[in-house]
């Protein structure tokens, strides 16, 4: 039985994969796509102590609770950084790793190491505390990065517009502060794959980094939320894994 775990990225949540799910549903498949702490709803945002070791924790935790092995971990955007390490801490678990669209970390490394001093500085400008506010509007401490809109990610079905204006909460700024620590050296032999998604250019030198490791690479023409535009040409990449022999990068 192949087991996919879908692991969305920043201002979103595990519902992103429905139409991934739907999909998958009927093909001896089974999909989990959590939601991870802190990204259960716009109204009830994360801690300020909720960061990438928090959700590296949640979906080892849900591996391990359900005994699950051989599992294909899915991250898209975000997503990378988590099965990154994920796949350091319980790598006998983990059959492949797929990053779609997603953060390739090296050891140590945050998102906001990847992105760079400039983009991180303008990041923690929009901080905002759980209300809302942000220094300039009175608040004492600010933590939470505000979404944006679907069609920053390449959404622009009116009906899908409408559904993820509900499903995109706030993301707290840890998740870009913390470096993920990776050196298991049982870890560097889970096969490695990078889909990306041509429409949305910020992911492009990943899909260079996956290449320069000699990774299998895919390209979609879409934007970043491809489960959500283009989720039937995903579910033929993720299905086409999975049958692929088991040769380690």
């Amino acid at each position: 039985m192949t087991i996919f775990m879908l692991i969305h990225g920043s201002w979103h949540n595990g519902t992103v994969w429905r139409k991934v799910q739907h999909l998958l549903d009927g093909k001896s498949v089974v999909s989990y796509a959590p939601t991870l702490t802190g990204f259960e709803s716009f109204s009830s945002p994360a801690a300020p102590t909720i960061g990438l070791h928090t959700h590296i924790q949640d979906i080892v935790q849900l591996i391990q609770d359900r005994a699950l092995d051989q599992v294909i971990l899915v991250g898209h955007s975000y997503g990378g950084m988590i099965l990154s390490g994920v796949a350091d801490l319980i790598p006998a678990q983990i059959a492949q790793l797929v990053y779609l669209d997603a953060f390739i970390p090296d050891s140590n490394q945050s998102l906001f190491d990847i992105m760079g001093v400039e983009q991180s500085a303008q990041m923690r400008k929009a901080l905002v505390n759980a209300e809302g506010r942000s220094l300039k509007d009175g608040a004492e401490s600010v933590w939470l990065l505000p979404p944006g809109n679907p069609q920053d990610y390449g959404v622009s079905d009116s009906n899908d517009v409408a559904w993820l204006q509900t499903e995109m909460p706030y993301t707290p700024v840890l998740t870009f502060e913390e470096g993920v620590m990776l050196g298991n050296p049982a870890a560097l032999a889970t096969p490695k794959y990078f889909i990306r998604c041509t429409a949305f250019d910020y992911l492009a030198a990943q899909e260079q980094k996956a290449i320069a490791a000699n990774w299998k690479t895919y390209q979609l023409p879409t934007g970043h939320d491809a489960m959500v535009t283009m989720p039937e040409a995903l579910v033929d990449i993720l299905l086409e894994i999975a049958q692929l022999p088991q040769i380690s990068s």
